[in-house]
């Protein structure tokens, strides 16, 4: 007997102790989940904010869009996950943007460690702070910042995310670690970021004990009393070195060992019965060896009921007669569930009803599968109601302690553990899992529909990740390049040796010239095509090595665009340059016109001078140097007229003609004014279409370019006169859709220099000696194209002569203008006595041309302007005939003059005299005489106007 109670005794003590440790390994597992567990939320909620930070400073740097409303957006929709707060710090440390009071705009906070780790440190890496209290919001916060990087890769300021220390004590509100349990989130280095419970007590804080920090591992374990409260806690650790952060999960001694210790009382209270019973026993055996069977069952069932209460210390025990349906329930049984023992009687179905509904199913499985000899014990996990209405989950396990001699069970014992706990936290931690798993899909369905390719590849440089931007950029599908060598599929050949040194470089050291920078580089397509691409690269270290993820964005349109733009500024730089031109030759235009103006009425005077003085003089002498100025006039007048030409001043007297016939008949003109040294070349195309211009313009043209070709060609070469139709079907700058006539002239002279080029067609500009030119030729030219409304072109290079293209608009006329030979009449002193009103406001002219017209005959009163004249007419004066200068002073000049005798006066007939007008005489009875005329000119354009008149009227014999 005395072996028997020392046996008891021994399995006693040595199953606390077995309880001891299993209650201590049974926290470290569990613990050391929940640390995982986590740890991933802690990985997640940090992510999430990344990109958040990411997202948000991207919206800063865009252009015109409201950046506090994007903000306010960002914190409505995150509302349930996470408060924050945002803030900008721009390159100076001054606060530009603060989410949380708008009033803080300008505080320096160029001091705060958020801001100099930035400023101090290249890259855009993230960085998160200790818990500090906020200059603004007053408030204990974590701050989460990333640098803002400037258009030329410098720094340009700090923004920051704010985010509430309490919102890490999520995952503790979801656990149950019973009484004394904690959670930290805290740095690598010690300091507390974030604990639950009483985070006030910890913020602030560091731990002295950093387990976590070293190489060999990433988890652990320890036991230890607390820094902050003093409670001994068996804690889980692990460390995040991706973010550089730990965290630590702590379940307190007492809540580990409760159970051990209510099963540590249980056995004592149990050896102590079992003893006392082992006594009896002895005593009985000796009174009575008859009762030695009865007594011995009674024991072997007594036993048995109290080896399943052993196992079970500190849970219910149930002990259920089958034949009987009669259940005996412990009083920690009742307990368990909220009752007293007196509530709760002793028929089966104050066990079996209690049980979930839904898990009745599963539990009559087990029970009958152990009760029919098919499992060896009963295990089933189910919920049992409470008093109080709520659900508790236990484990129940048992085992039959007696059959009937056929084998049918006629009771079972067994006990029932409450497990509500771990499964709460099973269902924490596959809540866990699950949101990590929602995250991870979450980030993957962002990466698949990203703009951007996005490919990851391990320390091999095999890939392993490559969303569907990536198959569309590259070509390659993904099953197709999973498990290839980046290098080989997407890096140019020329261009793989230097990469795969740098991957090299970065799989030994974590760093590389790529890493963290975006940078433009041109890659390899499947079918062997180049695009140009944008990459932005970095890596991390996954626990076996460092790995790479990259983002990489096929910039082809952005660079087209760029060339397009490029190409457009040149373009538009070139229509300025043209513009400029343009104007620069209407000014000159205007100005040369108004010169001629003014040098044309000198020449008037001196022309009526000397044809006074020639009709007036009888010396030889005087004759003789009299025709010489008449001779020096003469030449003022050709170059007077070709100013006009340029100003587009000169009336141009248009006809309809055929360039084929006008340039024929200047042959013998230009093989006159070319030397035999050059050979002259006529290609033109038969049927050449009409064109409506001023012949006489034309010629001296044609003249003005065939002697610049003669001069350009001192020791000979070639003089070539093209003409051919030409249809134009896209609008230009200068010429409409339509039928032209181009006529091109070249020659093989010394050519001209770009700057020459750009003024060869401005006035009196000449790179011949003095006396040798006067700069007019091409200037001619140009006017007399644009008064026609067509075209100019030059093309030279030094040493490869000269060719001009002149484009003509075709004449709507389908029949050439001939000359009409006309018959002059033989009567015109017949007209002499006519009463003449001579308009000038020059008096030079006035004072010459007068007695000129008295001298022929007529009868002249003269007039200052066109007022002075309408003042005659209306006072009764009776005239047949006026004779007017164009260009006048004061609201009434030529034109309008004749406009008003037309309406006013309309038998009375007008001639106009002119040099220059912007204005066009457009009346079919109006002649036009061009300044400076000679009076034969003005005498045969009066008589012919007053013969005409009176042939008109028949007054003619």
């Amino acid at each position: 007997m005395i072996s028997a109670l020392a046996l008891l005794w021994s399995l006693i003590f040595y199953d606390l102790h077995r309880l001891h440790k299993q209650s201590i390994v049974s926290s470290q597992v569990e613990t050391q989940n929940l640390a995982r567990a986590f740890a991933e939320e802690v990985t997640s909620s940090v992510d999430s904010i990344d990109m958040t930070l990411i997202d948000l400073r991207d919206r800063w740097q865009t252009a015109g869009l409201d950046f506090a409303d994007a903000v306010q957006k960002r914190q409505t929709y995150l509302a349930e996950e996470v408060g924050f707060q945002v803030g900008i710090i721009d390159a100076a440390g001054s606060l530009q943007f603060s989410s949380s009071d708008v009033q803080a705009k300008g505080i320096n906070l160029s001091d705060r460690e958020h801001f100099r780790v930035h400023a101090d440190t290249p890259g855009d890496k993230l960085f998160i702070s200790k818990p500090i209290l906020g200059r603004v919001s007053k408030r204990w916060s974590v701050q989460f910042t990333r640098p803002i990087i400037g258009p030329s890769g410098q720094f340009a300021g700090v923004i920051v995310l704010s985010v509430a220390p309490d919102y890490f004590s999520r995952f503790f509100d979801t656990i149950h670690l019973g009484a004394g349990g904690a959670t930290t989130v805290l740095h690598r280095s010690g300091e507390i970021l974030a604990r639950s419970p009483k985070p006030e007590l910890a913020l602030g804080k560091a731990m002295r004990e950093t387990f976590w920090v070293g190489p060999k591992a990433d988890n652990g374990w320890y036991r230890a009393p607390s820094e902050i409260d003093g409670i001994e806690r068996m804690y889980a650790w692990r460390a995040l070195p991706k973010i550089g952060l730990a965290v630590t999960v702590g379940q307190s001694i007492d809540t580990i060992l409760t159970p051990y210790y209510a099963q540590r009382r249980v056995y004592l209270l149990a050896g102590l019965g079992v003893s006392l019973l082992l006594v009896l026993v002895g005593h009985v055996l000796l009174r009575s060896l008859q009762q030695r069977a009865r007594d011995a069952t009674a024991l072997a069932a007594s036993e048995a009921r109290w080896k399943f209460a052993l196992e079970g210390a500190g849970d219910g025990v149930w002990d259920l007669d089958l034949p009987a349906q009669k259940v005996t329930l412990s009083l920690r049984w009742k307990a368990l569930l909220g009752y007293r023992e007196s509530e709760v009687g002793d028929n089966v179905n104050e066990w079996t009803g209690r049980i979930h509904p839904n898990d009745l199913p599963a539990f009559h499985k087990a029970l009958e599968a152990h009760l029919s000899g098919e499992s060896p014990g009963y295990t089933s996990e189910h919920r049992l109601r409470c008093k109080d209405g709520d659900w508790k989950w236990v484990l129940e396990r048992g085992m039959v302690v007696s059959r009937d001699p056929g084998g049918k069970a006629l009771r079972i014992v067994g006990t029932a553990s409450d497990i509500t706990d771990r499964k709460h936290n099973e269902a924490a931690l596959q809540d866990s899992l699950r949101r990590l798993e929602e995250e991870q899909r979450r980030i993957q369905i962002i990466i698949d529909n990203s703009h951007d390719a996005f490919l990851s590849a391990d320390g091999n440089g095999r890939i392993t990740d490559w969303n569907r931007k990536a198959e569309r950029t590259f070509g390659w599908p993904a099953k197709e390049a999973l498990g290839k060598d980046i290098s080989e599929l997407i890096i140019p050949p020329e261009k793989r040796a230097a990469h795969d040194a740098g991957y090299r470089r970065f799989i030994a050291t974590g760093s590389g010239a790529l890493m963290d920078t975006v940078v433009e580089l041109e890659a390899l397509r499947r079918d062997g095509s180049r695009i140009p691409v944008e990459l932005a690269l970095t890596g991390y270290h996954n626990g076996q090595g460092y790995v790479t993820n990259a983002f990489i964005r096929d910039i082809t349109g952005r660079k087209d665009a760029e060339r397009r733009d490029r190409e457009r500024l040149h373009s538009l730089n070139e229509a300025r340059k043209a513009l400029q031109q343009a104007q620069k030759l209407e000014a000159l235009g205007r100005l040369t016109g108004g010169i001629a103006h003014d040098f044309n009425n000198v020449l008037q005077t001196l022309t009526m001078g000397i044809e006074v003085a020639l009709m007036t003089s009888e010396s030889p002498k005087v004759k003789t140097t009299l025709e010489a100025s008449r001779r020096a006039v003469q030449r003022g007048v050709e170059l007077t007229r070709q100013l006009l030409v340029f100003g587009r001043a000169q009336d141009a007297h248009l006809k309809v003609v055929s360039l084929a016939e006008q340039i024929n008949s200047m042959i013998p003109l230009l093989h006159g004014a070319l030397p035999s040294t050059i050979a002259f070349e006529l290609q033109l195309q038969e049927d050449l279409w009409p064109v409506e211009i001023d012949p006489l313009q034309f010629e001296l043209a044609l003249l003005n370019l065939a002697m610049n070709a003669r001069d350009a060609m001192p020791s000979g070469g070639a003089f070539r006169i093209e003409g051919r139709n030409e249809v134009i079907v896209d609008a230009s700058s200068e010429l409409a859709p339509g039928e032209y006539l181009r006529l091109t002239i070249a020659d093989t002279g010394e050519g001209m220099t770009p700057e020459v080029l750009a003024k060869a067609v401005d006035p009196f500009f000449t790179t011949k000696e003095v006396g040798k030119g006067s700069g007019m030729g091409l200037a001619q030219v140009y006017g007399f194209v644009k008064q026609m409304n067509g075209v100019l072109n030059l093309r030279s290079e030094p040493g490869k002569g000269l060719e001009v293209s002149i484009l003509l608009p075709r004449s709507s006329a389908k029949q050439v203008e001939r000359e009409d030979v006309k018959l002059a009449h033989s009567r015109p002193a017949a007209f002499r006595n006519q009463s003449i009103l001579f308009v000038e406001d020059d008096p030079l002219i006035r004072e010459t041309v007068h007695p000129a017209l008295e001298a022929h005959g007529f009868n002249v009163m003269s007039a200052n302007d066109g007022e002075q004249a309408l003042g005659l007419l209306e006072s009764g004066h009776q005239f047949d005939l006026v004779f007017s200068d164009v260009v006048m002073p004061g609201k009434i000049d030529g034109i309008r003059l004749s406009e008003i005798v037309r309406e006013q006066y309309p038998d009375l007939k007008v001639v106009l005299a002119t040099g220059y007008s912007e204005r066009r005489v457009t009346f079919p009875d109006v002649k036009v005489l061009g300044k400076p005329y000679q009076i034969g000119q003005v005498i045969a354009a009066l008589d012919q106007t007053f013969y005409e008149t009176e042939n008109s009227r028949g007054s003619l014999p």
